[in-house]
């Protein structure tokens, strides 16, 4: 798998951002001076020289000196479109490679190797600009920069989902599509688990008003299922939170939004939450920094699973599916696609994943 930021010397990673800056019109006729270069990139200089030459070799840029560099043609910065039956498939992710969570690796390494075994070629690329409102601004250049076959979508906003989805570019949605776009996608059935999660509280004891759903705060469609199954059980729409998806804000957050509320008389006695990390951040953040005892002073269900999970004292009660089936629905799909095999019904695919038990839930205190 091709990445960016992973797997590769210093200077080719420097020389594949500079290309596709350029290709996005991120600079017009010159390069800022290597200083300022060096220091935006936070790399040496003569690391970026090496990126800098390679640029010049194909004719992208002309170094007049170290303080001039004339942008020639912006392009040929990125290689031009592939011709039909191409085997580059690539990933976008709003997340860097190295945020994503330990299920998420797993499935990324899974795909890989699967897509490799048809011939191929999986490509890794990360960007919080995906969040941005003005992002269908900046899709055009992105995709014409980096050219492929399809284009698999990870933990990407709506509005990236409906772009792709009005430009006919072919895609799979690792998730759940947005409403309204008509795109293939592959996901988790979180509104029955949500129900089960919710009906097995109840019967433990807990009062309907007094279980919490925890959400990011970033719009993605899979979250719209999840919410319709927690209201559906009988869930409250003001016991619906959202928290910040940075895990440095996140210990804050919880200190600040969640823990009061935990401790309030007749406040929360569980949450159900939906993203791992967060999960892994309360489980051992409640404990350890505030002094409750999980499950007795509150249980947390989590609506996905993780590896992670299984290492944490308390293990966690969670909903899972294999990563291999994941992993096989979205390559079985990626191909059927490019094979032109799959009627445009614009369907998930969704896998019911399975109830995991572990010891992060129990009857409410009294």
């Amino acid at each position: 798998m091709k990445n960016a930021f992973i797997r590769k010397p210093l200077h080719d990673s420097v020389e594949t951002h500079l290309r596709e800056a350029i290709a996005r019109g991120d600079y017009r006729d010159v390069l800022p001076g290597e200083r300022i270069l060096a220091d935006t990139l936070k790399v040496s200089r003569p690391v970026l020289r090496t990126a800098l030459e390679a640029l010049a070799a194909d004719g992208v840029i002309e170094r007049r000196d170290r303080r001039t560099t004339r942008i020639l043609d912006a392009s040929r910065a990125c290689p031009s479109a592939p011709p039909p039956g191409s085997s580059r498939v690539v990933l976008f992710s709003s997340q860097n490679f190295g945020d994503l969570s330990a299920a998420a690796m797993e499935a990324v390494r899974l795909l890989e190797q699967r897509l490799s075994a048809e011939g191929l070629e999986l490509v890794f690329r990360h960007g919080a600009c995906f969040h941005r409102r003005d992002a269908e601004n900046f899709l055009g250049p992105l995709v014409k920069g980096l050219p492929a076959s399809l284009y698999l979508l990870h933990q990407t906003p709506e509005a990236v989902q409906r772009w792709f989805a009005k430009q006919s570019v072919p895609c799979v949605v690792m998730g759940t599509p947005a409403p309204g776009a008509l795109l293939y996608g592959v996901d988790s059935d979180y509104a029955p688990a949500a129900r089960h999660a919710f009906g097995e509280l109840k019967r433990l004891g807990h009062d309907p008003a007094r279980i919490v759903l925890a959400l990011p705060d970033i719009e993605l469609a899979g979250q719209r299922t999840v919410l319709a199954g927690f209201l559906d059980a009988g869930g409250r729409k003001d016991a619906v939170m959202r928290h910040p998806m940075d895990r440095a804000d996140l210990p804050v957050w919880i200190a600040r939004s969640l823990l009061p509320l935990l401790r309030e008389p007749g406040g929360a006695t569980a949450v159900l939450t939906c993203w791992n990390r967060f999960t892994i951040g309360l489980v051992s953040g409640l404990s350890a920094r505030h002094g409750l005892k999980i499950p007795d002073d509150v249980s947390i269900v989590a609506l996905a699973d993780d590896p992670v999970f299984g290492m944490l004292i308390p293990s966690v009660t969670c909903y899972g599916r294999s990563p291999e089936k994941y992993v096989d629905k979205v390559a079985r799909l990626t191909l059927d696609i490019l094979k032109h095999r799959t009627p445009p019904d614009g369907q998930p695919r969704l896998i019911t994943p399975d109830y995991i038990a572990g010891g992060t839930i129990g009857p409410p205190r009294a």
